[in-house]
């Protein structure tokens, strides 16, 4: 058995396995039966590494110990020398991916310093009550001032707004329709994501757009006029459809515009946060801080920085995956400090956060967005150094 689980895990590296071999391997992982022979197996990937990217061999038998003794995994991303490869929830996908990133260098990782406690049996934080994470919630605000609650509203068309009809989808999408024979009269909505909430918007030229926890759009239900205009507060990722003659625009909390033709990009503007980040995934854009008038046009992989000052930096180099986790429904901490990972799971979780002491603590790795409180919460406790009380709605982090 172990030849073939090896020849399989091999074939499955190599990226040459057929689709039967993959199942095959995917059936074999999933029999507690088969758990020593691929015990053996890791065990002889973590000799055969290149010492310079091995896992220890202590953090390697927890991880995979708890694969093998639990139902479902622990949530955990593989990394290549920083880049994230695979993250996975079932027990199979688990072993086989740990199997398959071990024989290629591949390296675990959920706090910057590597330890064997990375990895335990999950409990909640004292006195929790776990707390459920976010979905598709999103308030519709029309012009006349109407409001209708989009996650308990049934799908379909939910409005007419002047000639756009405004329509609900199943999967926590709104979309407008605009029929070019209808009246010209442009109105204004406002979509509206509360903490614990996303929702997406596919606006009336196309456009398409992630809204994150904690944001509000307001827009126009048709696009008229030399430009597409609309004003945003929090976090969302834009899809934007090309339209040389009326270029789109984003106008963020009063304080920088954001100027495109066609693109894919990221605005972070929340309330806290160190500066108002606009992140490029293709195209080009033009960032305008609106206080001093400070410009800066920015190519893919860039970031432009808005600081308090009104000043705009350029991060060159800036962490795409990171910057689109929560797109892709997950939490990725690049470094991050405990106050910053906090405001995250404060907006996603809808809770408070108060600290008791002289918290400081730095995190590295992701986390999956679909997970109950208590097991992000479990992980972050595994370092050591940080813990966490929960008192109603409210988490009191301590030293």
């Amino acid at each position: 058995m172990l030849a073939s689980i090896e020849y399989l895990i091999q074939r499955y590296a190599d990226k040459t396995c057929t689709d039967e071999e993959r199942a095959q391997l995917m059936q074999l992982l999933q029999h507690p039966d088969n758990d020593e022979d691929v015990q053996q197996y890791i065990y002889k990937l973590i000799a055969e590494r290149d010492v310079r990217y091995a896992m220890p061999h202590d953090p390697a038998e927890a991880v995979l110990q708890t694969i093998l003794q639990t139902g479902k995994s622990p949530v955990i991303t593989i990394y290549d020398t920083g880049r994230k490869i695979f993250s996975v929830w079932q027990r199979v996908a688990v072993a086989a991916s740990i199997a398959l990133l071990l024989s290629v260098g591949g390296w675990l990782w959920f706090n910057r310093a590597p330890s064997a406690d990375i990895v335990k049996t999950e409990k909640k934080p004292s006195n929790a009550i776990d707390i459920l994470p976010g979905g598709n919630k999103a308030l519709l605000t029309l012009d006349d001032g109407s409001t209708i609650v989009l996650d308990s509203t049934s799908n379909g068309i939910v409005a007419q707004q002047g000639g756009a009809t405004v329509l609900k989808s199943g999967d926590g999408q709104l979309a407008y329709n605009v029929l070019p024979q209808e009246s010209k009269k442009v109105l204004h909505n406002t979509l509206s994501i509360p903490r614990g909430g996303q929702y997406q918007l596919l606006l009336p030229d196309g456009t398409k757009v992630w809204l994150n926890s904690e944001t509000t759009m307001r827009y126009p239900t048709s696009f008229n006029g030399k430009e597409r205009s609309i004003e945003l507060s929090g976090e969302a990722y834009f899809e934007v459809v090309k339209n040389v003659s009326m270029p789109f625009k984003v106008n963020v909390k009063g304080k920088a515009a954001v100027e495109v033709l066609g693109t894919h990009f990221n605005i972070n503007s929340y309330a806290g946060e160190p500066a108002i980040n606009t992140t490029l995934l293709e195209g080009s854009v033009r960032v305008t801080g609106l206080e001093i008038l400070d410009r800066l046009l920015i190519t893919p992989g860039q970031q432009a920085q808005l600081k308090p000052n009104g000043q705009i930096y350029l991060n060159k180099s800036a962490n795409i995956d990171q910057v689109m986790a929560w797109k892709d429904g997950n939490f990725q901490f690049e470094d991050g400090d405990i106050h910053s990972v906090m405001r995250q799971l404060a907006r996603w979780y809808d809770m408070d956060v108060e600290y008791s002491g002289n918290v400081s603590k730095h995190f590295g790795g992701t986390i999956s967005r679909n997970v109950n409180l208590s097991q992000v919460l479990n992980m972050l406790q595994q370092t050591g150094e940080v813990r966490f009380r929960m008192d109603g709605k409210k988490i009191i982090v301590l030293p």
